[in-house]
């Protein structure tokens, strides 16, 4: 499965998975009723154009690919939604819509069923294992430019946690001026490659000397924490220089 395809998919789950948990949690468990209900179920010609209409005008409609039906939607009885496969490009998936049409899943979650055990966090191509602040560590040697490591920041002006970020990264970056180099990428196509490596598609992008990366801000430790966070793993970069930095921390 290509990896721009994965992105898409990952997308299409954090949407519909923050919509339903949402809905569940504020509606006390109303999916499930929708779910098993008779009432106000569509016709599978109805979920079909319902489906790719959605995914074509709200999911992949900014990124220029467009979806079309595979298979004709059909009720899994054991699931008690419609079930049904999707192309996009010359990629094959198979999606799950419950029968009024509402809610729309890239794959079922049997809740009476230990989930897998993750191993690390997988973004991207890139593993790695949780570290400090939401980031995950590589076992990859540290990527240097000028004998400096190179710390990456994908972002955009339009991106609200991008615009929380961007500063933050800014002002550690310049304590670190002469011990790093800073490739800001603000509403830029530059480091495609590293981006494509370590993001799932997903702004902010942090990338610190290919050892450390996260896709997300800081905003749920805050301001201060963030700047601790970021200097003690450019510390680990830079053998522990500056000192009057890394010795504080």
């Amino acid at each position: 499965m290509s990896n721009k395809f994965k992105k898409i998919l990952i997308s299409i789950i954090l949407i519909v998975l923050g919509i339903t948990v949402g809905y569940i949690i504020s509606n006390k468990f109303v999916v499930s009723k929708s779910i098993s209900s008779n009432e106000n179920i569509l016709s599978s010609k109805e979920i079909g154009d319902k489906s790719i209409k959605y995914l074509n005008e709200k999911l992949l409609k900014n990124v220029g690919l467009t979806a079309s039906l595979v298979t004709e939607p059909q009720i899994n009885n054991e699931l008690g939604m419609y079930e049904f496969k999707v192309k996009i490009q010359n990629e094959e998936a198979t999606l799950y819509v419950t029968k009024n049409g509402k809610f729309l899943f890239s794959q079922p979650l049997d809740l009476t069923k230990e989930p897998p055990t993750a191993q690390g966090t997988s973004t991207g191509e890139q593993e790695g294992k949780p570290t400090l602040g939401g980031f995950s560590e590589t076992e990859n040697q540290i990527c240097k430019e000028n004998d400096k490591p190179i710390v990456y920041f994908f972002g955009s002006e339009s991106c609200p946690h991008c615009v929380w970020e961007s500063p933050i990264i800014e002002k550690v970056a310049s304590e670190f001026k002469n011990y790093i180099s800073l490739h800001s990428n603000i509403d830029k196509n530059a480091d495609e490659e590293i981006f494509s490596k370590y993001s799932t598609g997903g702004i902010p992008t942090i990338v610190l000397g290919c050892k450390y990366y996260r896709v997300g801000s800081g905003e749920s430790i805050g301001e201060e924490e963030e700047e601790k966070v970021l200097k003690e793993l450019i510390c680990n970069l830079t053998d522990k220089k500056p000192k009057e930095i890394c010795e504080k921390i």
